[in-house]
């Protein structure tokens, strides 16, 4: 049977070729954006964690921590009580805020930082240049300068204010370009606050039981831990999901239609066809067989084509900006799974059409 289909599929290139576009191009969508949401957050995630800091603290109410950024509402007095914590090595107080990436291409996450505290946590070394002295002056990672073709020197807008970079830093943690806490500070209107503030324990090992000491001594702050960033990235984006949701929902609807549409207007040039295969005693079960078999094909290579151009186009998009694309097996499965299914569910009708054709009318038809 697999034969005919192929048959098939060589006698109508051009309708075929149109049905696994359609199925590619909703794949393809629902990898692409898929890829980019999970490869940003990934991306941030990871990089928080290198900066060896076991806890994460900040307010509790009125603020929800994540990847669009966070307001400067913690005052940075608490530094010295969370220093007298027994167990804990390091504290640095963090300003960080998001704003729109260079070029107006994605975003660019910028952490306000005390160079001393924040170096001694994290181990954050200058490689070239020199480390921040005054107010208008920054750090960026190679990979940043490399990405915008930056040197030391140049001039870049923060928060709408010109900025010096005076140093490259190693190795690539938190956001890639750290301008002093004191700047951030101006730029928000919040003197004298941060927005978290990082904590290096002691014993890393040690980090639940530093934790349960600091939710009893600051009920007003919320302990985390920075192995639970992803999970904190991902819900600070509710509509993320709903959007790739809806996403899922157009691609199989368009990805449907079109193989309807093919499927239809092959059974409708196929009744001479069609009607021979009844009166050799084709039972009609068969005849249904045989359409949903095309539409499982075409479904088939066009999720294949689907995640190969999805794959292709992110990383494109890796290499000519500063995007993060990480596909994930899971959506790589729904995304192939909405694809095959939209192509059968779309076929289904006109194999149903085929079946009950009358052996004797479809015959009466000429080619």
């Amino acid at each position: 049977m697999w034969e005919l289909a192929l048959a098939n599929f060589r006698g109508r290139p051009a309708r075929s070729a149109l049905s696994v576009g359609s199925i590619a191009l909703g794949v393809g969508l629902i990898l692409l954006f898929a890829g980019l949401a999970s490869g940003e957050i990934r991306e941030r995630a990871e990089r928080d964690q290198r900066v060896k800091a076991e806890i994460l603290v900040y307010p509790s109410e009125g603020a929800t921590f994540g990847v669009l950024g966070l307001p400067l509402s913690l005052p940075v007095s608490y530094e010295a009580s969370l220093r007298q914590i027994e167990g804990v090595r390091e504290v640095t107080p963090v300003g960080y805020f998001v704003e729109e990436g260079v070029g107006g291409t994605g975003f660019r996450a910028i952490e306000g930082i005390d160079f001393a505290s924040y170096a001694r946590l994290s181990d954050l070394r200058i490689i070239a240049g020199r480390a921040m002295v005054a107010e208008d002056e920054a750090l960026a990672d190679l990979s940043h300068m490399r990405a915008h073709r930056l040197a030391l020197g140049d001039r870049i807008s923060v928060g709408g204010r010109s900025f010096r970079l005076v140093g490259i830093y190693s190795p690539e943690m938190g956001a890639r370009v750290k301008v002093p806490l004191r700047a951030v500070q101006k730029l928000r209107g919040a003197p004298e606050r941060c927005s978290f503030f990082l904590i290096k324990c002691v014993n890393p090992e040690a980090e639940q039981e530093v934790a349960e000491r600091l939710n009893r001594r600051f009920p007003e702050l919320r302990v985390v831990f920075t192995g639970e960033l992803p999970r904190l990235y991902r819900q600070s984006i509710p509509a993320l999901d709903v959007f790739l949701s809806v996403l899922v929902g157009v691609a199989s609807l368009i990805a449907g239609l079109s193989v309807f549409v093919a499927m239809y207007a092959a059974v409708t040039e196929r009744t001479h066809e069609i009607g021979v295969l009844r009166s050799l005693g084709a039972h009609r079960r068969w005849i249904v067989k045989m359409i949903m078999q095309e539409a499982l094909g075409m479904g088939l290579v066009g999720a294949v084509a689907g995640i190969l151009l999805s794959s292709f186009v992110g990383k494109l998009l890796m290499r000519a900006t500063t995007l993060s694309f990480r596909l994930e097996w899971r959506w790589i499965l729904m995304a192939a799974l909405t694809g095959i299914g939209s192509g059968l569910a779309g076929a289904f009708f006109p194999a149903l059409q085929a079946a009950r054709m009358d052996p004797v009318v479809a015959l009466s038809k000429t080619r």
